[in-house]
Formats: C-alpha cells, structure tokens, sequence
C-alpha cells in the first residue's frame, strides 16, 4: 500500500517507511531525563549534545501564570537520532 510521495505502508507489520526508512513519528522518543539516566550524563550536557541535532524534536512551553524570562524548550530524540549520535561518538573507541 502507498501512502504520499515515496511513503509505503506495509499492512501486516504497520511498518511506515519514507524515502529514508522508519518515520521517526512511530518510532520510540526519549526524554532529556531518560537520556540523562541511560547514558550517565547531565541533563545539561544531554541538551548540549542534541539541541541541533537533526530530527530531534523541540517544543517552547512557557508558563501562563507565571512570567519567567526564560523560555523552557522540550526535546525528543527518536531512537534512530539516538543511535546515530552513539555512534558517532563511539568511533575510534
């Protein structure tokens, strides 16, 4: 079945496919926190590392009742970004 321009859905596995592979929308997201706490790191540096990193992704949340100067931003890394930014980091160990 196909869905889209270079999109194909496969109805027995519900396995959605774009021109590039898995569609990060169906795959798992990981949180700064779970991130943080699988790989060892600080939530700071786990922001530091994936703020730009493509394919995560970053929501504004501001607070309504409260004026706050700065802005809170949100990341969620699909597990492929996950993995390519590991092994990015893993070469040469």
């Amino acid at each position: 079945m196909t869905s889209g321009a270079g999109s194909r859905i496969d109805s027995g596995s519900l396995e959605v496919t774009g021109a590039d592979g898995p569609v990060a929308a169906l795959e798992r997201h990981y949180s700064v926190g779970q991130i943080a706490e699988l790989w060892g790191w600080s939530e700071t540096k786990v922001r530091e590392v994936f703020r730009d990193e493509p394919g995560v992704l970053q929501s504004q949340l501001r607070a309504l009742l409260r004026r706050k100067k700065r802005q809170n931003i949100s990341l969620r890394v699909p597990e492929s970004v996950l993995l390519r930014v590991h092994a990015r980091m893993s070469i040469g160990d």
